[in-house]
């Protein structure tokens, strides 16, 4: 399976990317009412980013 890379720009910060983790199948990206949580599974770890903290969501597959 293809990994899709994504972007997460927020409006203050760094964006997030999916490159910036290493293993291929130990993070998810979920899009949620609230905004999009990134959930790596080792070590498992969630981190919500409200929509009105993101500028902008890119995915590329």
């Amino acid at each position: 399976m293809k990994l899709t890379n994504w972007t997460i720009s927020l409006v203050n910060g760094d964006p997030i990317k999916r490159s910036d983790f290493t293993a291929d199948d130990s993070v998810q990206l979920h899009v949620l009412d609230r905004g999009v949580m990134v959930r790596t599974l080792y070590p498992t770890r969630e981190t919500t980013y409200p929509w009105h903290a993101i500028a902008q969501l890119n995915t590329e597959h």
